[in-house]
């Protein structure tokens, strides 16, 4: 048993050293590195440390780290580039940490002291002092090494990188002094940048072509770019520059006393450079030509928590920030004593800022404009009284502690700036606990809850002040509370409106606290229906049909939050500016948050449902000059400028937008002739057409920096980008979402005659069509530079390029296609230029593209323009499921563009439209009628058969597997076809009208299914039951069997099964006439006639009447003009001035169709409901729709006018 024993503990033990071995070998080991070391020079301890940093660089693996004594190490490689003395510089490796700061004798990295031990990485390689001689950089990361936040800095000063080797910015020897990282992004902790310059970009860092750096406690102090000296070559990022997708994390960090040539004293972000800044300082910065602490260009987009900026200046604009073509978010900030404007934004920038205090003001929730207090200058500390203090939000709050490494919220609040202020309150005033808040709940339209959590006192807390708008609203006093929270009710309020409140609490002696918690709330609004038509004569308060406001501008004015403007029929055209202050050209509508705008209403609907968009069109144009001359049409018909933000609360429904003209001379007024949304708005707009709009930019939309609209149901046709991009749509870091739309007929001067996505623009399409759009250029359907959008189920057709990519063109973009049609563009139907790596599945691509599941095959479009899908098209259940899927970038889309069901068999269709019910059944049936009866039996029978067994060649018969090839139709075709008509009985709510019996019901309902077919059914036949499995079956009494059942249907047949009462049955025969029917027993039963009951009638399915036209038309006051004739249209009719109603008496040309007056069924030859004038309205205008058994619509307008 010992000796058991003592094996087992062996054993274990050689685990436990085998496992520590392999613990040492996966942390790597330490390698030494002391300017001052007189050992042996192998980094194996201090003593035996490398004299220089390099030597220990080059034997660095992944999981060492490099440990280095106070001292000053310069590079002493140039890692092969071949340009001599200045090409000199270090390289860090991932996985690899190189720690300053020891003194030379510690066993851990914890007992080391930067500040005491200065570590130096220095440039200064030549002549000491003299820069002319110094390295390009200190540390250059290029392409290949692709460092990753493994690679760390720690504990180091760097400085002397001299990077001014010529202006040409192509080299890297212009840019980045301290450090240049391209496509790197390593972690620098406790790193200080000081003394570094460049003739280009980034003085103390560069950071080029997706480089994300992490910075902690890290200093920019004393950096440079000089550019030429006289403006023609600029100097950008005096501490940090960032280009092309590189986004920093930057957490405690300062830039200070850092100068740049032109841009960007502090920093410098292009080209959808978005870094982070937390804890944050910019002071002492200058720029000579803007933006003196921070310049952001070209689609930049930094957030700024608790960041201050102070002391800094520009010869030219934004002391502080200065934005073009970008746009920032601060929270938590101060902006003051900088030169100049604190921010400035060119046109088509913008600043997002909250919780911050900014001198001169700024727009915003939380926003103040007082001075903070400073401690002194250079010291950007909070004094006492600061108004700074407990105003923040700490809904931004993503750090534990502030630049000092001291708690980042100290009381209930967190501070405005990077450092929070410690001082405690007197102890003899109340004071807030660490998470106090005040919460409003019970939110009504005119009244609230507040609830807070108690105060705390030495004497204890006796009573609150409660500020609304920082207006004291009440005092209450109360016992002593120690903790619970504390109701209060607020009445009295106004709907939609914004309120702010807050608390400060007392005690006894009457000590008060600071400011305690607050909470900004907004009332419900008060939803109104808005009523806008420009036909009325009533008092224009938008307060009904016959009071409704004449423009749409006025309704626009008056909304509020909740509410909704119904418009009728007509057209609308912008009357105001907003202020713009830029002429007549300049007015435009604005679409607000909250706020529905409905078009498409005649004018005496009580329901949004009950509007016909089609029929009564809502027009909103910018044809404000001149009829038919562009010349002075309004830039835009929509313009959302960046403070607006708009959400997709916002909705834009059943209106045609057009006539917008965007050819002016900037930005504003040459982007977006229909609609221009800037910056972050981002609106639902269904139902809509943009039509006969241009611009330079997108004709019909452009969505310009974070703006990003849901679409749905939008026609974009016949619109124009004179000279650049964007036919139909252009989108410029923008994504915008579309589902179930169509481009046709727009063209561009340049790029993308349908859409043109640019800058890192990913939008998302499915279900849309590309046809018939033209670009001069390239991208006749698309164009996409820089940008990677996901199609699904998008058809390109008929659209052409002068040059490349008739269907699509890509530049630098990767854009994903799944389930896709590209076919019969001109040339390349996917143009692939520079770095472009589309992902195509599933997808029928002319001509051939790789990828899984794609196929070249004619999809055969029903015709020119129509592309929905014949019933053997190859792209019948050939693309994938997986976008439709829970995850997928199309879940929850259910229909096609044309509103049937998107996946009516097992797989989706490729394309825009699915063969579903209303193409595939039709086309299959069509054939279906060439056919004998026999035949029409046999081919369902083979449906049957196949959904049963769900196999398909091996159970037909010889006969079946002929008549399918002389049908020219697969057996999947058949198969989905049958599939269809099974699944719409099975899940429609009609067939419970089947059960009742009423056999009009089953008519109609199989009209709905089959859409060109009837079975030609006459309500004669009295039926005792009715099922519906496969085939339509009615049981009924033969005795009953009296019955016209197919007259005028020439295509039609009868099968009758007899069966006695006890379950025996007999062959029948069965034959029909036009007014008469007669079933045979072929075989005798044993059982008297009077028992045998007619068990089934299977009735094959024949045409039906097309004709919608009237063959009369009269009324009850007034005569028609012209005189009537079926097909004419439109009529007027002149009645007497003492009219006050009249009806209307239509006769169909054919009995079996339906006719309407204003929506209300009346019968053929009989007049309708009396139709009055409305108060002292002089017209009226009436619709007759005339509707023919197959579906086939015509509509009759009669306008009605009294005489004077």
């Amino acid at each position: 048993m010992r000796k058991k024993l003592t094996m087992i503990l062996v054993v274990v033990f050689a685990l436990l050293v085998c496992s520590a071995g392999t613990m040492a070998a996966s942390e790597g080991r330490i390698i030494y590195v002391n300017c001052n070391a007189t050992g042996d020079n192998t980094g194996s301890s201090w003593v035996n440390a490398f004299t220089s940093l390099q030597a220990a660089l080059e034997v660095a693996q992944p999981g060492d780290e490099i440990w280095v004594a106070a001292g000053t190490y310069k590079p002493t490689s140039e890692y092969g580039l071949g340009i001599g003395e200045r090409g000199k510089h270090f390289e860090m490796k991932n996985g690899a940490g190189i720690y300053g700061g020891f003194a030379g004798t510690e066993s851990t990295r914890s007992g080391r002291d930067w500040t005491a031990h200065s570590t130096i990485l220095s440039g200064d390689i030549g002549v000491e002092g003299n820069a002319s001689d110094n390295c390009y950089h200190v540390f250059y990361h290029p392409a290949g090494l692709a460092l990753n936040q493994t690679a760390v800095l720690d504990g180091f000063t760097v400085t002397g990188g001299v990077a001014n080797s010529g202006l040409n910015e192509s080299s890297p020897n212009v840019h980045g002094g301290g450090m240049y990282n391209y496509n790197s992004s390593p972690t620098l902790t406790h790193v200080t940048f000081n003394g570094n310059s460049t003739h280009r970009r980034g003085g103390g860092m560069s950071n080029d072509h997706y480089s994300n750096p992490t910075l902690t406690n890290v200093t920019f102090s004393g950096n440079s770019t000089s550019g030429s000296g006289d403006y023609t070559v600029y100097g950008f990022g005096g501490g940090m520059y960032n280009n092309d997708h590189s986004s920093p994390t930057l957490t405690n960090v300062t830039f200070s006393g850092n100068r740049a040539g032109v841009y960007g004293g502090g920093m410098y972000n292009n080209d959808s450079s978005s870094p982070t800044l937390t804890n944050v300082t910019f002071s002492g910065n200058n720029s000579s030509g803007f933006g003196g602490g921070m310049t952001n260009h070209y689609y930049s987009s930094p957030t700024l928590t608790n960041v201050t900026f102070s002391g800094n200046s520009a010869s030219g604009s934004g002391g502080g920030m200065y934005n073009y073509a970008s746009s920032s978010r601060l929270t938590n900030c101060i902006l003051w004593g900088n030169s100049g404007i604190q921010i400035y934004n060119t046109d088509d920038s913008s600043a997002t800022v909250t919780y911050s205090d900014i001198q001169g003001g700024h727009p915003g929730n939380g926003n103040i404009d007082a001075d903070p207090l400073f401690v002194g200058p250079g010291n950007l500390r909070l004094q006492a009284g600061s108004p700074c203090i407990n105003t923040g939000s700490n809904d931004a709050v993503t750090v534990t502690t502030d630049l000092d490494g001291n708690p980042r919220i100290v009381y209930f609040n967190v501070d405005m700036g990077a450092y929070e202020f410690e001082e405690p309150l007197p102890p003899s005033s109340p004071a807030w606990p660490f998470g106090s808040s005040l919460t409003a709940g019970n939110v009504t339209q005119n009244g609230l809850t507040l609830t807070w959590t108690a105060a705390t006192d030495d004497v204890g807390v006796t009573s609150y002040k409660i500020y609304k708008n920082n207006n004291i609203l009440d005092t209450v006093n109360l016992d002593t509370v120690d903790g619970t929270p504390t109701p209060y009710n607020v009445t009295g309020l106004t709907s939609g409106t914004r309120y702010v409140f807050k608390v400060e609490a007392g005690d006894a002696e009457g000590n008060w606290s600071a400011t305690g918690p607050s909470v900004t709330v907004t009332t419900a609004a008060s939803k109104q229906i808005i009523y806008v038509n420009c036909n009325t004569t009533g008092d224009n308060t938008g307060a009904s049909w016959s009071n409704a406001f004449t423009t749409l501008q006025a309704a626009l004015d008056v909304a509020q939050p909740g509410d909704e403007i119904w418009v009728a029929a007509g057209t609308y055209k912008p009357t105001s500016d907003y202020g713009l202050g830029i002429g007549e050209r300049g007015k435009h509508f604005e679409m607000k948050n909250g706020v529905g705008i409905y078009g498409g209403f005649a004018g005496t609907e009580s329901t949004r449902s009950g509007r016909d968009r089609t029929a009564h069109p809502t027009i909103l144009s910018g044809d404000i000059g001149v009829e038919g001359d562009a010349s002075d049409n309004c830039h835009h018909v929509f313009y959302h400028p960046a403070g607006l933000a708009l959400n997709q609360t916002a909705v834009l429904d059943g209106c045609t937008v057009t006539g917008g003209n965007a050819n002016g001379g900037n930005s504003a007024s040459y982007t977006g002739g229909g609609m221009y949304n800037f910056y972050n708005n981002s609106p639902m707009l269904t139902n809509v057409t943009f039509s006969g709009n241009s611009a330079i930019y997108g004709g019909g939309m452009s969505n310009y920096n974070s703006s990003s609209p849901t679409l749905i149901n939008v026609t974009f046709s016949g619109n124009y980008a004179s000279n650049r991009s964007g036919g139909g749509m252009w989108n410029d870091n923008s994504s915008p979402k579309l589902t179930n739309v169509t481009f046709s007929g727009n063209s561009a001067g340049i790029h993308g005659g349908g859409m043109s996505n640019d800058h890192y623009s990913s939008p998302t399409l499915t279900n849309v069509t590309f046809s018939g759009n033209h670009s001069d250029y390239a991208g006749g359907g698309m164009e996409n530079f820089d940008s990677s959008p996901t199609l699904t189920n998008v058809t390109f057709s008929g659209n052409s390029a002068r040059n490349s990519g008739g269907g699509m063109y890509n530049h630098n973009s990767n854009p994903t296609l799944t389930n896709c049609i590209l076919w019969g563009n001109s040339g390349a139907q996917i143009y692939d230029g520079s770095f472009s790596n589309p992902t195509v599945t599933y997808s029928d691509i002319q001509g051939g593209y790789p990828g899984n599941g794609n196929i070249d095959a004619d999809p055969l479009f029903v015709g020119p323009g129509n592309l929905r899908l014949q019933a053997d098209s190859p792209c019948i259940n050939a693309g994938t499921n997986v976008p439709f899927e829970a995850g997928g970038v199309a879940q929850g889309v259910t229909t096609d563009l044309n509103g049937s069901p998107r996946i009516t068999a097992d797989r989706v269709d490729m394309g825009a439209y699915e063969a579903g019910i209303t193409d595939l059944i039709s086309n299959v049936l069509s054939k279906f009628q060439k056919l004998s009866a026999q035949q029409v039996k046999d081919a369902l029978a083979i449906g049957q058969r196949i959904i049963e067994s769900d196999t398909i060649p091996d159970i037909l018969s010889p006969a079946q597997k002929s008549l399918l090839n002389n049908l020219g139709l697969t057996n999947a075709q058949v198969k989905s076809a049958y599939n269809s008509v099974i699944s719409q009985l099975d899940t429609e709510e009609k067939i419970k009208d089947l059960q009742s019996g009423d056999l009009t019901k089953l008519a109609n309902f199989l009209k709905t299914v089959e859409g060109s077919f009837d079975p030609g059914l006459r309500n004669t036949l009295e039926a005792k039951g009715i099922t519906v499995f496969k085939a339509v079956k009615l049981t009924i009494d033969i005795a009953a069997l009296t019955f016209d059942p197919f007259s005028n249907i020439p295509k039609a047949d009868l099968e009758a099964i007899l069966e006695d009462d006890l379950g025996i049955a007999s062959e029948t025969a069965a034959s029909y006439g036009l007014n008469w029917a007669n079933i045979e027993a072929l075989r005798d039963s044993l059982r008297p006639p009077e028992k045998r009951k007619l068990k089934e009638i299977l009735i094959t399915i024949g045409s039906l009447s097309d004709s919608a036209n009237l063959s009369g038309l009269t009324l009850s006051a007034g005569t028609l003009d012209p005189v009537f004739a079926p097909q004419t249209t439109e009529y007027t009719v002149l009645v007497g001035n003492d009219v006050s109603g009249f009806t209307v008496t239509p006769t169909t040309a054919d009995a079996n169709a339906t006719v309407e007056v204003d929506k209300k069924t009346v019968q053929s030859g009989t007049a309708s409901e009396t139709i009055s004038f409305s108060g002292n309205a002089r017209r009226v205008k009436v619709t007759v729709t005339v509707t023919a058994q197959s579906g086939t619509e015509k509509k009759y307008t009669l306008i009605v006018l009294k005489s004077k």
